[in-house]
């Protein structure tokens, strides 16, 4: 981050979370920062701050203005398109620290080089650089001791920012067994799976309803612009994906692509191929300048290359776990990174997945806020051959802020598409589709919903066709919606 970015996220974040004043003022002063501007806006919110008058931008304005100072309405909107997430603010504050520091060191070595300083001692000139070595140090110090009230109040803000997943930075994916486990928080997400699984399929899923609630930066890493497109038209369309790139389509399947291709057209995405972890970061910063809410997904973490030198390819898949991990944190978006399993996982008996089957790196599941990992039977079986439906294990193996478990979805291969068992179904398309054309689908007729019956106390029994899920729901087996496959 520049120092533009960084003091505006700062002032963003003293405004925006109050729960967090306290905590930067008692670290940072007006000479931290780099325009006067900027230092003004900062010692006004101080000053309010001590008068006990609530921080909000027409306060500041009124001040500023009684400062005399004419632009403080344009000093607003400086800061308010650099918004920084409070979870960060440590970081924020030693760079916003070290900076000055940093200003300071190079005033001084300036200084030794003029004639009239040279003549002093350099017993006196080393002391200011020691002098200035202990300051920083006691600010750093300053800056690490947590008392109860902003520990209390950084708690706060984080609930809040938790509780608001419809409308803050964490989402919900709009399938029901998955949101009542995990929220998509700021920071690397881990969908796992062997080849040819279905992870790629289930992000798209969940991607293609985010993308009618924000922008979805995808990086395809495997896969080319109209690949990516054919995947996720057949998705939400629910057509063959092989009817698409065969343009062997019926009329009924023509009519619905046709309908998709328009519903694209408003949504919110971009595709971005470039595997060097510096231009991910560097496009995720973008869509984070241009849009409010963003949420990357990335396929897959062992196609990722970096420039930098690193010993082993361990190492080198760990430091793009870490680096999308805390970049999506600094940024406040949530990032969905597919990874790789060994092959371990094919001679572990019923070769289901667990943490340690990730793919050349043993620092993924530390570096991530929750992992999910992909079984399907039919895969190691031959029951796979002929079936178009396949019914996946779900396997939540670890999540930061929430339960793990494990539930069941249904994944449609010919249309590359999930969708929820419990509850429902699930899934941005499922009982959506008249909320946004305000019409049936053509091939659709109207029916009366499927009713669900109440459980037994006796966990895992089953009530005619209904089965019991593992959150107490019970669900039945697919039915024919008219659709054909």
């Amino acid at each position: 981050m520049n120092s533009t970015e960084l003091e505006t996220s700062i002032l963003a974040i003293l405004f925006l979370h109050h729960g967090y004043a306290d905590r930067i003022f008692a670290v940072l002063e007006p000479e931290d920062f780099t325009t006067d501007a900027r230092a003004q806006m900062y010692d006004v919110a101080r000053e309010l701050w001590g008068r006990h008058v609530e921080l909000d931008a027409v306060s500041a304005v009124y001040e500023l203005r009684d400062r005399g100072v004419e632009n403080a309405a344009e000093l607003l909107e400086d800061w308010t398109h650099w918004v920084g997430t409070p979870t960060n603010l440590d970081y924020y504050l030693d760079c916003m620290i070290s900076a000055r520091t940093r200003r300071e060191v190079r005033v001084l070595c300036r200084q030794i080089i003029d004639p009239e300083v040279a003549a002093i001692p350099l017993e006196k000139q080393v002391e200011g650089f020691r002098a200035l070595i202990d300051t920083h140090e006691a600010r750093l110090d300053r800056r690490q001791a947590l008392g109860p009230d902003e520990v209390l109040g950084q708690m706060d803000a984080f609930v809040h920012e938790y509780d608001e997943a419809k409308g803050g930075s964490a989402f919900e994916t709009g399938f029901w067994d998955i949101d009542q486990r995990i929220k998509l928080l700021p920071g690397m997400h881990v969908l796992a799976g062997r080849p040819g699984m279905g992870k790629t399929s289930l992000a798209y899923s969940i991607a293609i309803g985010l993308m009618r609630k924000c922008h979805v930066l995808l990086v395809p890493l495997e896969a080319n612009a109209p690949q990516v497109a054919m995947s996720l038209l057949a998705n939400d369309c629910r057509i063959p994906v092989n009817g698409i790139l065969h343009n062997s389509l019926d009329e009924a399947d023509r009519m619905k692509l046709d309908m998709g291709r328009d519903r694209f057209k408003d949504m919110s995405f971009s595709v971005h191929r470039d595997p060097s972890l510096e231009a991910i970061l560097a496009a995720m910063k973008t869509a984070v300048r241009e849009h409010p809410k963003v949420l990357a997904v990335v396929d897959y973490l062992q196609l990722m290359e970096t420039t930098r030198k690193i010993q082993s390819r361990e190492q080198e898949v760990s430091y793009f776990a870490r680096r999308l991990h805390n970049v999506g944190q600094e940024l406040g978006i949530p990032v969905l990174a597919m990874s790789q399993l060994n092959r371990q996982v094919e001679g572990s008996g019923d070769q289901r997945p667990k943490l340690s089957h990730l793919r050349e790196s043993g620092s993924i599941e530390q570096q991530a806020q929750s992992v999910m990992l992909l079984y399907r039977e039919d895969y190691y079986t031959q029951e796979e051959k002929g079936t178009e439906n396949s019914t996946v294990e779900v396997h939540v193996a670890k999540n930061r802020y929430g339960p793990t478990g494990k539930f069941e979805m249904m994944f449609q291969r010919p249309f590359l598409k999930f969708t929820g068992i419990h509850k429902g179904g699930g899934g941005f398309d499922n009982g959506s589709y008249v909320e946004r054309t305000g019409s049936l689908r053509p091939d659709e007729g109207e029916g009366e919903p499927l009713e669900r019956a109440p459980v037994e106390a006796s966990g895992g029994s089953r009530r005619g066709s209904g089965v019991q899920g593992d959150l107490g729901y019970t669900y039945d087996p697919p039915v024919d919606d008219g659709i054909p496959f």
